[in-house]
């Protein structure tokens, strides 16, 4: 997949490649939604290209076995099905395998697109591989959390920071890979600088955003108890609700600032003029969503259906108070 605002990037590493000063293990860091794994991927390609590093053939052998997604020199260290992080067992498995010679390019290569998936021992097992790994082999390592990564990891990588595509390449680049062209600048406002998460979410945000507001704004409006307009929003993750309505939240209190939104649906501007909920008990409120949120990241168990219930019996009593 071409990301054009990684091409400078990878160019710069192909080059270093072809000189044999690619440092073996490289981690790369930036916001969820820029084209990390891809870039890792693209990288990878090159590094197994037999007309490579320079370029990616796309016809040789080589080329032919990752497009098949059969070629026996690429490695990956993910979680296994069912579980949360990456275990010392799979660590084990690629480390026997990267001693090995390699079966058909020149080199091995080892992708982690979630890096801060490993849990401590399975860090602790991959150190000796990472700090002297076998001739011709790299580790492309990628993260949006890279704070989680055990120190002992971050040390052994060269680091490099990802950068955001402007607004200007994300539209262009949405133009040839996103359905809903319509949305294009509606999804980038509410994902600044995501293009590729727009391309993959962009319809189920739109359609789990428009039964969030539709239900807020019945909250707001006295249209209907917590708990029916609750199931509403039972066909989403509370997660996904919960990181919308945090924006939402701060997005009304913009509105009763006298601020402008490209966000709240007409209907909702109207319910949030006509309630005129506290600015402050909405943000208040607003970190209150955000702690659930890092509740559930840290891997507390809610009844989806009840939380959502309990958030807008919050958002109504914004209006009471």
């Amino acid at each position: 997949m071409n990301l054009p605002w990684h091409d400078a990037l990878l160019s710069r590493f192909r080059q270093l490649a072809d000189k044999g000063e690619l440092a073996h293990a490289l981690l790369l860091v930036g916001e969820t939604g820029i084209g990390k794994k891809e870039c890792l991927y693209s990288l990878a390609s090159s590094l197994l290209c037999e007309e490579g590093p320079l370029l990616v053939c796309r016809h040789c052998h080589s080329c032919q076995l990752l497009a098949a997604e059969t070629h026996p020199d690429i490695h990956y260290l993910v979680p296994e099905e069912g579980k949360a992080g990456i275990t010392i067992d799979t660590v084990r498995a690629v480390v026997e395998k990267i001693n090995q010679t390699a079966q058909v390019a020149a080199r091995k290569v080892i992708l982690v697109p979630d890096a801060e998936r490993f849990n401590r021992a399975a860090a602790n097992a991959l150190l000796k591989s990472l700090e002297e790994p076998p001739p011709e082999t790299f580790f492309l390592l990628s993260s949006a959390l890279a704070g989680r990564l055990p120190s002992t990891i971050r040390s052994r990588c060269q680091i490099h920071a990802l950068n955001s595509p402007t607004r200007e390449q994300s539209r262009a680049w949405l133009q040839t890979h996103a359905g809903d062209q319509a949305a294009i600048d509606e999804l980038l406002s509410y994902w600044p600088g995501k293009p590729l998460l727009v391309a993959q979410q962009g319809q189920q945000w739109l359609e789990r955003g428009a039964a969030l507001q539709t239900a807020v704004s019945a909250t707001l409006a006295g249209k209907g108890t917590p708990g029916k307009l609750a199931k509403q929003l039972s066909g989403y993750s509370l997660s996904d609700i919960c990181a919308d309505y945090y924006r939402l939240l701060l997005e009304m209190g913009r509105f009763l600032a006298g601020l402008d939104s490209a966000i709240l649906s007409a209907e909702l501007r109207d319910a949030v003029h006509k309630a005129r909920p506290n600015a402050f008990n909405l943000l208040r409120h607003a970190q209150d969503v955000l702690g659930l949120s890092r509740a559930m990241q840290a891997g507390s168990f809610l009844n989806e259906q009840l939380a959502s219930e309990s958030l807008l019996a919050e958002l109504q009593a914004c209006i009471e108070q």
